[in-house]
């Protein structure tokens, strides 16, 4: 088990690593727009969905650890990193984003299902 200040830096590198996510796919979205976009930039976007969907996986692993190890007890934690799983749910955002984020909703449903119902 960790202690809730161990807790507390968890989640802060956490939303860190979600937030530097969704910048970079704005900026890919940009770039994809861009008149300069070509295959070479294209190759590059996709090198980085690439590092960013094993970092998303990691990410959903770590949760679905916690999720495992507190069930309901890590809900109130949880609660502080919804916001950017939802916002990956959002119909413009990467299939990997919306792969990750079901994942995440599921580990939810699956080891806290008292309060999974307050998601819908």
């Amino acid at each position: 088990f960790i202690d809730s200040m161990q807790m507390d830096e968890l989640v802060e590198a956490l939303k860190n690593h979600l937030k530097k996510n969704y910048e970079k796919e704005e900026e890919r979205k940009k770039q994809r727009k861009d008149e300069d976009y070509d295959e070479e930039v294209e190759e590059g976007i996709e090198e980085e969905l690439d590092q960013d969907d094993y970092i998303l996986g990691k990410i959903s692993d770590i949760i679905h650890n916690l999720f495992g190890v507190y069930g309901e007890d890590f809900v109130q934690v949880f609660d502080k990193l919804t916001e950017y799983f939802v916002a990956m749910l959002a119909p413009d955002r990467p299939s990997l984003e919306h792969q990750w984020a079901i994942c995440v909703f599921d580990d939810l449903i699956d080891y806290a299902p008292i309060s999974a119902p307050k998601y819908q």
